[in-house]
């Protein structure tokens, strides 16, 4: 039980952190094209 606990606790934090990475990349993408970057 306590493994299968552990590993769904890896699971959720690995669906956040991926969660969070993937907002992070599509908003530097995001400002990179969009017609306000100055670069």
């Amino acid at each position: 039980m306590l493994k299968s606990l552990r590993i769904r606790k890896d699971s959720c934090i690995f669906c956040l952190a991926s969660f969070f990475c993937l907002r992070k990349i599509r908003q530097f993408l995001y400002f990179q094209t969009g017609p306000k970057s100055k670069i």
